[in-house]
């Protein structure tokens, strides 16, 4: 099971109606948005496309980004782009697993309500101080809204105690996007927040490092970019790094059989998501994990590319890591 072919992306057409995708087709002329019932989970999917066509697309300078926005590929253009890295981003089974710890082998000793950022704390429910976000509100995921809420959490992680490191933005969940105006589709909503060489490689990072894990972490052991319970500096990854500072892994054998009015992290709603056979209710993390901060924010002006950075502007931005 792998995200680059499951069809497990929600988005909304002209007319208002959901569709669920695969990555192939994001650049579908129809689409105008993502669709999942919770915001977090739209900001994490436009994060999650904007990294994947960041770390695969054939770019080589402006006029290439200029080309593929006019005209934008098509499924089978798409699928070439990712070719060979399939396994990069299967969630489940043995082996590497898309932003999880193979080293992680104990119990699993959280429920999956835990990968939700808004979820109350350990410590806000041993000392019942959840007052206002609820715990038990959810209690089994489908897995590709598992797998959503898993990279949601590594993007946004939020101060979790000694060694539970923040997310990629110092623990807050903004982020800036650019957006096309007037509107065009979803495709060139996301193709704008695409940076092309050699600007994105000019804040940080080795290119050089060419070994898959530089880029994508979860193919090997942490100690291979960063000394166990050290921290991670742009210098010892590839520009594209992909940063997962929460590391755990989804229990994918606690499961149970999916019903017709199953609960999921977006309500009680005829599944979360379409064929679903099982759901997940367990997980299990640890702290120490892998966070590379390299915080940029780009505009085009007259189809020029223009890059500044955080320090430059004094305000709240993304970032180019995923």
């Amino acid at each position: 099971m792998s995200l680059l072919t499951d069809v497990w992306i929600p988005v909304r057409d002209r007319s208002g109606k959901r569709h669920w995708i695969s990555p192939n087709e994001l650049a579908g002329a129809d689409w105008v948005a993502f669709d999942a019932d919770r915001a977090d989970f739209n900001g994490a999917l436009a994060q999650f496309a904007i990294g994947l066509l960041s770390t695969h697309a054939p770019l080589g300078n402006a006029r290439d980004w200029e080309r593929w926005f006019t005209t934008p590929p098509d499924a089978g253009t798409l699928q070439s782009w990712w070719k060979g890295r399939v396994d990069y981003f299967t969630y489940d089974g043995k082996g590497a697993r898309f932003m999880q710890d193979g080293a992680l082998t104990a119990k699993a000793d959280f429920s999956i309500s835990g990968l939700l950022i808004d979820s109350p704390g350990e410590n806000a429910v041993k000392n019942n101080s959840d007052h206002f976000v609820k715990r038990g509100r959810i209690a089994h995921l489908c897995p590709h809204c598992a797998v959503t809420a898993l990279f949601t959490l590594q993007i946004n992680a939020p101060a979790g105690g000694a060694g539970h490191r923040t997310g990629l933005r110092g623990g807050g969940p903004l982020t800036t996007l650019l957006a096309c105006q007037p509107a065009k589709s979803l495709w060139h909503d996301l193709w704008l927040n695409v940076i092309e060489p050699p600007e994105r490689e000019a804040h940080g990072g080795d290119v050089r490092k060419t070994a898959p894990h530089f880029t994508f972490p979860w193919l090997a052991a942490v100690d291979a970019i960063q000394p166990d319970q050290g921290q991670t500096s742009p210098i010892q990854t590839h520009p594209l790094h992909i940063s997962g500072p929460r590391l755990g892994v989804s229990d994918w054998t606690s499961t149970k059989p999916s019903r017709a009015t199953a609960t999921s992290a977006i309500g009680t709603t005829p599944g979360c998501c379409p064929g679903t056979q099982r759901r997940h209710t367990d997980s299990i993390t640890r702290g120490l994990g892998i966070t590379c901060y390299r915080p940029i924010i780009r505009s085009r002006v007259n189809g020029y590319p223009c890059t500044h950075s955080r320090e430059d502007l004094g305000i709240a931005i993304g970032c180019l890591g995923w």
